[in-house]
């Protein structure tokens, strides 16, 4: 339940929102995304009352602290950490037991009126939330391995956004669904750690990326293959063992006591991976699952890209839809065409949607000839703030583009039957929404 509302501190910027469990230190000032992003919190309080049996005791407040840029997180984290979170853009902090989030992708305010805060930053606070709320239950909470410490913040995160509705499941999450994706390409390559190397940290030559991987994925294989008495023999054990040495090894110890030989287990957890379902790819962030359809926010210095795992079934297929550009300092989103990941032709094909410029339709070959203009079309309706009606008809190697019922660009695209996975991708620093009528797999 929320207390004493809302509070604007005109001295340094910032509102402060406090509920129940939480106090909420923001410098985004709007008021119905701050009471969105408390709810998660105490969303959270609930689902890791569950989780861990308990909850902490005591009546002092979590401090959770949203920053508006990156400069004032940096800030914030080289007063408290000296500059080793400085690129995370999100870390909870021992000492003080606090939670500290730089928004991201930085979005306008206009977007946040209209679409709240990203749901990368609302997933973030809530994983970091979730560390701060370990660090005030479990004495030994420095010690505890990454996989274990990663694992049940991803773990809560997802459960906190199907609660609150910002997720549906973790299959059709780009995030989460990722991760999955990611974790099945280490086994498909042979390079799924050994459930031993995963818990006592041994992941050389993997990339933070993998790794957060691997740390969801066994968490959450331990979830879901465990019954909830062993769950819950588990977390009790590891929050009783004392702190300090060789706690990765004892906490080692505890998960083979509780789930099995180790062996069988790392067979279960491979077949785990396996059997799981992702739809995502997402290279580069953020792609997220809204009413709207799929909002996507691109960071400032990176386009976003996120690719559907599954092919098209046939070779003539209709992609059918509407896309609205909303305004800001970079205007295009792209949608991305039969991807491939090995080959001569490796590389895929994007339709980019410009507003107040029109459709360039561009074949990418990162092996030779990098980016290749196929064809462009003016169009004066792909205006900025406007939805925009498209269809594209795919029918082996020709591709037919029509804007808001009118034809733009036919073309016949050497050399590809245009098998691939299609995809979503947003301009460094763009905005924008996709609804889609018809897709290959929807």
């Amino acid at each position: 339940m929320l207390t004493a509302a809302l509070i604007l501190c005109l001295l340094n910027d910032t509102v402060v929102l406090t509920s129940e469990h939480f106090r909420l230190t923001s410098e985004v000032e709007e008021s119905d995304a701050l009471r969105e992003i408390i709810a998660d919190l105490e969303s959270l309080w609930t689902e890791a009352s569950g989780l861990f049996g308990q909850s902490p005791s005591g009546e002092e407040l979590i401090d959770v602290h949203l920053y508006a840029t990156v400069a004032s997180y940096q800030a914030a984290e080289l007063e408290l950490t000296e500059g080793r979170f400085a690129t995370n853009l999100a870390f909870s902090h021992f000492g003080t037991k606090s939670s500290h989030v730089a928004l991201q992708p930085p979005v306008s305010e206009a977007v946040i009126a209209r679409l709240g805060v990203p749901k990368q930053t609302r997933k973030l606070l809530v994983h970091e939330a979730s560390h701060a709320f370990a660090y005030r239950l479990f004495p030994n909470h420095r010690s505890h391995p990454s996989w274990f410490a990663e694992g049940f913040s991803i773990w809560l995160a997802a459960k906190t956004g199907i609660a609150r509705g910002w997720m549906s499941s973790t299959e059709s999450d780009p995030n989460s669904s990722t991760r999955a994706t990611t974790g099945q390409k280490l086994l498909a390559s042979d390079r799924m750690p050994g459930l031993e190397q995963l818990m006592l940290g041994k992941l050389e030559g993997l990339s933070s990326r993998e790794s957060y991987a691997c740390y969801d994925l066994f968490f959450g294989f331990l979830m879901e293959s465990l019954s909830k008495k062993k769950v819950a023999l588990l977390l009790g054990e590891v929050r009783r063992l004392g702190g300090g040495g060789n706690f990765a090894e004892r906490v080692k110890d505890v998960v083979v006591d509780v789930a099995g030989d180790p062996l069988k287990l790392d067979r279960k957890f491979h077949k785990f991976v396996e059997s799981l379902k992702p739809e995502w790819d997402q290279l580069y962030r953020s792609l997220r699952v809204s009413d709207d359809g799929w909002v996507q926010s691109a960071f400032t210095d990176t386009n976003a890209i996120a690719w559907r795992r599954e092919k098209p079934r046939k070779s003539k297929y209709t992609v059918r839809g509407s896309v609205e550009i909303l305004p800001g300092k970079r205007t295009q989103l792209n949608f991305l065409i039969d991807r491939r990941e090995a080959g001569p032709k490796r590389g895929f094909i994007s339709l980019a949607f410009a507003a107040e410029t029109g459709l360039t339709l561009f074949e990418y070959l990162p092996d030779s000839k990098g980016w290749v203009n196929l064809a462009f079309a003016k169009v004066e309706t792909i205006v900025a703030g406007q939805q925009i009606e498209f269809e594209i008809k795919v029918s082996g190697d020709e591709l037919r583009v029509s804007v808001d019922g009118e034809s733009a660009i036919r073309v016949i695209v050497t050399d590809r039957d245009m098998g691939g996975p299609w995809g979503l991708g947003a301009q460094s620093g763009t905005t924008g929404i996709w609804k889609l009528e018809k897709a290959p797999g929807l």
